[in-house]
C-alpha cells in the first residue's frame, strides 16, 4: 500500500481496520487521551502558580522602592525666612532621665557617624560643649531604607535639625556628653526594636539638612581637640593640628569644645566683672579708640593715617576715665578693646585684646582701690569655680593644668619683699628694674611655695617702670602707689593712684618725654579741679591664656618627671598603700611627734643603724609637715633653746624659702659664699673662709647633698675640710650644723653615699639638727612627710627635747597627717619593700644622670656649642645651673618656649628623650 501523505508535524506508521459497527463505537477520550490532558492541565496550573508568585514579587518589590519616609529627611530650602512655626528648639544640656517618652526639636552639629548596618545607623549630634547619641533605624511605615542610607551619608560636621524622641539607651553611653539619654530620629537614627516596648515613632522623627560642608574639611575635628601628650607616645598615630592650620580655618577650630570653653569663660569674666563693679555703683562708659595722641608715655602705640593727619590706638581708655573722673562720675568702668605694638614673641604680648577697666576716687589711701579690685577678682574667681565647672574641666582635658588655687585673704607682697624674695634665691635685680617674664613666673613660684596661692598682689613699684600718669609715694618718691595682681606667676592687672594735681602731671609729663602740648584737653580737664583717685585694668584674654606652643619644656619645676614629662608615682609606695588598705588601719590623731614607727625608721636612713646616738637612744626625733615644716620647727626650737647665738648662716645661692622659714622663726639671717659664678662650681675656698670668720657658736645651715639650687656639692674631702671648720678643739664646737637632706638617694642614686656628710659630722663627734623630706626619693609631694631630729648628750638630754618640741609644735599644727608617714614607714620597715624602694630610687638618681651626659655630648660633640660645660656632668641631683643670664633665659622662653629661673637654673626632671635635643638647641 501506498504511503499516504505527511500531513501532520511528525510521520507515524498507520494501521488499517476494517469500520466498525456503529454498536461498536467507543463512549469517550481514550486513557491515553485522558492522561495527556491530565498532565498538559498540570502544566499550566504550575505556569498560573509561577506568574502569581512573581506578580506577588513584583508588587512587594514595587513596595519596597516607594520611599514611604522622602519627606522626612533631605535638604531644606533656603532659609530665607519664608515662615515662622514657634516650635521650640530644646538645647542638648538639658535633656535628663526625666524627658524619656518626649517629643524634641533641635539644631545640632552632626559629628560623625560611629556605627551603620544596612538598616540602621548611629550618629553622635553636638551642640557647642554637649553631646548626645542619635539612632536611626528602618521600621515599616516609619524609616525607610532609603532614610537609613541617606542618614549614614551626612558629612561630618554637617548642620541638621532633628526631631525625635527621647529614650534611656540600654546603657550609658560614655563617649558623650549626655549619656543617660539618647534620641530615636526618623531621619538618621535607628527606632529600637519594637518588641522591647519603645513607643511607634511613625510621627515622631524627623531630620534636615540645614547646612551641609562643601568640600573636604580641613583636618580632623578629634585631631585638633586631642591632648598634646597623645601626640607625644610613640605609637600615636594622629594628625598633628599646627597653630597656622588652625588659623587658616578658625571657623572650624572654634567648634572645638575646647574653644567653645574658653570663649564661654571670657564672657563669664565679663559678666562677672560688670555685675560686681555695677553692685559697687560703678557707671559703664565707653571712650574713643582714637587718639589724638600716645597715651601711655609715648611707646607701644599704633600709628595710623587720619585723613590729613595721624591718629593712635588707645593703648586703653586710662586718660578717659581719669577724665570722667574729673568730671564728677566718681565711679566708672569699660570694658572694651585695646591695643598696644609690642612686637614680642610671647602669649603675653598681644598687639589687641580685651580690656577691662575701672577708675574711682580716693577718700583716703589708695589702698581703698587695691582691696576694691581684689575683692571684685575674688568675685570673677568663685563666680568661675562654681557656675562654669563643666567649661573648666572641659579645657582642662585638652590642656591639663593642676587647680586654680586662691585665698580669701590675698597675700599682699611690697616691692622690697619681693625682691628679697628673688635675690634669695638667687637673681641678680637692680632695685628699680621691671621684672622680666621669668622673674616674675619665678616671683610666683616662690609665692605659692609659702602661701599656698596663685594668686597675689605686689605693690609699691619703682616710680621709672610705670606711666608719668602714676603718683609717686609720698615718703619715697622712688616708688609709686601702683600695684599688680598676679596669676600663677604672670600679671593679670595692673593699677594705681594717678596724678590728679595738673602741674605736678605736667612735670611728670615733661620728664618721661612726653609732649603736654599733645594732651591739652587732658590736662585742662585737670585744672578744673579732680579729686583723688586711682584704679587699674585687666586683660582678659591675658588672664585665660596660656602657652600653647608643642615644644614648650617647663624646666623650672622641683618634681621628677618620667621619661614623658609626667609625674611617676614609685611602685612600692602602690605597694606599700595595698598593704596598709589590707591592714584596714584607723584614722586616729598620731601623737604630736608623729608616726614612731615611721620616724624611727627615717633616723636610721639618715643616721644608720648603728650610729652611736642611734644606739645610745640619743636622737630626738619628730615627723614634720615635709622638709619645709622640719625646718620650721628646727627655726622655732633652736631660737628658743640655742643659747649661744639667733644667726643662721645660709649658703649663698640658697632654696628661696629658707630665708622667709628662718626669719619667720625668729632667727636672723646671713649668708656665706658658695656658688663661683665665674666656673659655675663649688667656691670652696670662700665658703672655708667665711665660716671660719662667723661668730663663734653661730648655726649653720648645710645642704646634705644635691644643693638646691646649684646642683654643686662638695667632695667627700671637701665634707671633712668643712667637718674641720665647724669643729673647734676640744669639746666646744665653733659652729652648730643644721643639715638640710630632702634628696637623700634622689642624688647619687645611694642612699648611704647621699649621707655621707651628715654621718661623717656625727661620727666626728659634733651634734647636728637634721631636717628630712621623703617628697622627692619616695615621690610623696602630695603627702607632706618630712623629719626633723637632733643628736643629743644623753637619753636624759633627748626627753628634755622631747618634750620641748612637742611644745614647739603643739601651736602649729597640733598632729601631723597620717596617711604619707604610714606609707614612708611601710617601705621603710619592710625588708623586701625597701630593697625594691631603692631600686626605684636609684632608677630615677639614674636617669636624671644620663640626661646630664645627654645634655653635655649634644652641646659639647653635636652642636658645638661656645663655652665650657663640663659643670653639667659634675653637678649632681636635680637642679643644674646653667650659668645662662637672664637675657639669655628671657629670650629662650620668648623666642623657644624653654622656661626656667631667671638665673639660669633647670630641674634636670624635665629633660627627656623627646625634648633634649631641642633644648640644646635653643641653648
Amino acid at each position: 500500500m501506498a504511503d499516504a501523505p505527511n500531513t501532520t508535524a511528525h510521520t507515524e506508521k498507520i494501521h488499517v481496520e476494517p469500520h466498525p459497527s456503529p454498536s461498536d463505537a467507543p463512549s469517550g477520550p481514550s486513557k491515553g487521551e485522558l492522561k495527556r490532558l491530565a498532565k498538559q492541565a498540570e502544566k499550566d496550573k504550575k505556569a498560573a502558580e509561577k506568574a502569581a508568585k512573581q506578580a506577588e514579587l513584583n508588587a512587594a518589590k514595587a513596595a519596597a522602592d516607594v520611599d514611604y519616609a522622602s519627606q522626612n529627611y533631605g535638604p531644606l530650602p533656603l532659609n530665607q525666612s519664608q515662615e515662622r512655626t514657634g516650635r521650640e528648639r530644646i538645647k542638648i544640656d538639658t535633656l535628663t532621665t526625666a524627658d524619656v517618652g518626649k517629643s524634641v526639636l533641635y539644631n545640632v552639629v552632626d559629628v560623625s557617624e560611629i556605627a551603620q548596618g544596612s538598616k540602621m545607623v548611629f550618629l553622635h549630634l553636638r551642640q557647642r560643649l554637649s553631646s548626645i547619641q542619635a539612632l536611626v533605624a528602618q521600621t515599616p511605615h516609619t524609616v525607610s531604607k532609603q532614610m537609613v542610607k541617606w542618614s549614614g551619608s551626612i558629612d561630618s560636621e554637617s548642620i541638621v535639625l532633628v526631631e525625635g524622641v527621647c529614650q534611656a539607651p540600654m546603657e550609658e553611653v560614655k563617649s558623650v556628653t549626655v549619656g543617660n539619654v539618647e534620641v530615636l530620629i526618623h531621619k538618621l537614627f535607628t527606632i529600637m526594636d519594637l518588641a522591647l516596648g519603645y513607643p511607634k515613632l511613625s510621627d515622631h522623627f524627623k531630620i534636615h539638612v540645614i547646612a551641609g560642608v562643601d568640600g573636604g574639611l580641613p583636618f580632623s575635628f578629634e585631631d585638633a581637640s586631642r591632648p598634646e601628650e597623645e601626640y607625644e607616645k610613640e605609637d600615636a598615630k594622629f594628625n598633628k593640628v599646627h597653630l597656622d592650620t588652625r588659623l587658616n580655618s578658625r571657623v572650624f577650630d572654634l567648634r572645638t569644645p575646647t574653644n567653645q570653653a574658653i570663649f564661654t569663660l571670657q564672657a563669664a569674666v565679663t559678666r562677672f566683672f560688670r555685675e560686681y563693679l555695677e553692685t559697687n555703683h560703678f557707671l559703664d562708659i565707653h571712650s574713643p579708640k582714637l587718639q589724638g595722641a600716645a597715651t601711655e608715655s609715648g611707646a607701644s602705640v599704633f600709628k595710623v593715617g587720619y585723613f590729613k593727619g595721624n591718629a593712635f590706638l588707645a593703648q586703653s581708655p586710662q586718660l578717659a576715665k581719669q577724665m570722667a573722673i574729673a568730671a564728677d562720675f566718681e565711679r566708672v568702668y569699660e570694658i572694651g578693646p585695646v591695643f598696644r605694638a609690642e612686637n614680642s614673641f610671647t602669649h603675653r604680648h598681644m598687639t589687641e585684646f580685651t580690656g577691662l577697666d575701672l577708675e574711682m576716687t580716693i577718700e583716703e589711701h589708695y589702698h581703698e582701690v587695691l582691696e576694691l579690685l581684689d575683692s571684685m577678682l575674688i568675685h570673677i574667681f568663685k563666680g568661675l569655680t562654681t557656675q562654669y565647672a563643666k567649661e573648666i574641666e572641659v579645657i582642662q582635658k585638652q590642656f591639663p593644668a593642676e587647680i586654680f588655687k586662691f585665698k580669701e585673704k590675698t597675700p599682699r607682697l611690697g616691692w622690697k619683699d619681693g625682691l628679697a624674695m628673688l635675690k634669695e634665691a638667687g637673681v641678680e635685680i637692680g632695685e628699680f628694674e621691671d621684672l622680666s617674664t621669668e622673674q616674675e613666673k619665678l616671683l610666683g613660684k616662690l609665692v605659692y611655695e609659702k602661701y599656698d596661692t596663685d594668686y597675689y598682689i605686689l605693690d609699691k613699684f619703682p616710680t621709672a617702670v610705670r606711666p608719668f600718669y602714676t603718683m609717686p609715694d609720698a615718703a619715697d618718691p622712688n616708688y609709686s602707689n601702683s600695684y599688680d595682681f598676679f596669676m600663677r606667676g604672670e600679671e593679670i592687672l595692673s593699677g594705681a593712684q594717678r596724678i590728679h594735681d595738673p602741674a605736678f602731671l605736667t612735670k611728670r609729663m615733661v620728664e618721661c618725654g612726653v609732649d603736654p602740648a599733645t594732651m591739652r584737653g587732658y590736662l585742662d580737664a585737670f585744672k578744673l579741679g579732680a579729686p583723688p583717685h586711682g584704679g587699674g585694668g585687666i586683660g582678659v584674654t591675658e588672664a585665660f591664656k596660656a602657652d600653647k606652643d608643642p615644644k614648650k619644656i617647663n624646666l623650672g619645676v622641683g618634681a621628677y618627671r618620667d621619661e614623658n614629662g609626667k609625674p611617676y608615682v614609685l611602685p612600692s609606695v602602690k605597694k606599700a598603700e595595698e598593704i596598709m588598705a589590707a591592714a584596714m588601719g584607723d584614722k586616729e590623731y598620731l601623737p604630736i611627734t608623729g608616726d614612731a614607727g615611721f620616724t624611727k625608721a627615717a633616723a636610721k636612713l639618715a643616721y644608720g643603724a648603728d650610729s652611736a646616738p642611734i644606739v645610745d637612744g640619743r636622737i630626738a626625733v619628730t615627723q614634720s609637715i615635709s622638709g619645709t615644716g622640719a625646718l620650721r620647727i628646727g627655726g622655732a626650737f633652736l631660737a628658743r633653746h640655742y643659747p649661744h647665738s639667733k644667726t643662721i648662716y645660709l649658703p649663698v645661692p640658697s632654696w628661696g624659702n629658707h630665708t622667709p622659714i628662718f626669719r619667720d622663726s625668729g632667727l636672723e639671717v646671713k649668708g656665706y659664699r658658695y656658688f663661683d659664678k665665674k666656673t659655675v662650681g663649688l667656691d670652696f675656698n670662700g665658703l672655708i673662709e667665711d665660716l671660719k670668720n662667723a661668730p663663734e657658736r653661730s648655726i649653720v645651715l648645710l645642704h646634705a647633698c644635691a644643693h638646691n639650687p646649684t646642683g654643686v656639692d662638695p667632695t667627700q674631702e671637701q665634707w671633712k675640710q668643712i667637718s674641720d671648720v665647724v669643729k673647734a678643739s676640744g669639746y666646744e664646737k665653733k659652729l652648730f650644723p643644721f643639715f638640710d637632706m630632702a634628696y637623700q638617694g634622689f642624688a647619687s642614686g645611694s642612699t648611704l653615699r647621699d649621707a655621707f656628710a651628715v654621718r661623717y659630722f656625727v661620727e666626728q663627734g659634733h651634734q647636728v639638727a637634721l631636717s628630712q623630706s621623703f617628697a622627692k626619693n619616695m615621690g610623696l609631694y602630695g603627702e607632706r612627710v618630712g623629719a626633723f631630729s637632733l643628736t643629743t648628750s644623753s637619753p636624759e638630754e633627748k626627753a628634755r627635747v622631747d618634750s620641748q618640741l612637742k611644745i614647739v609644735i603643739r601651736p602649729m599644727y597640733s598632729n601631723p597627717p597620717l596617711h604619707g608617714a604610714r606609707i614612708a614607714g611601710t617601705i621603710l620597715n619592710d625588708t623586701q619593700l625597701y630593697a625594691q624602694w631603692e631600686a626605684e630610687v636609684k632608677g630615677m638618681a639614674d636617669r636624671i644622670i644620663s640626661m646630664r651626659d645627654a645634655l653635655y655630648n649634644k652641646l659639647t660633640h653635636d652642636l658645638n656649642t661656645p663655652g665650657e660645660w663640663g659643670h653639667i656632668k659634675s653637678q649632681i641631683g636635680m637642679f643644674s645651673f646653667t650659668g645662662l643670664k637672664p637675657e639669655q633665659t628671657k629670650a629662650l622662653a620668648e623666642k623657644a618656649h624653654i622656661y626656667m629661673t631667671g638665673d639660669g637654673r633647670i630641674s634636670m626632671a624635665g629633660l627627656n628623650a623627646h625634648n633634649i635635643g631641642y633644648f640644646a638647641e635653643g641653648m
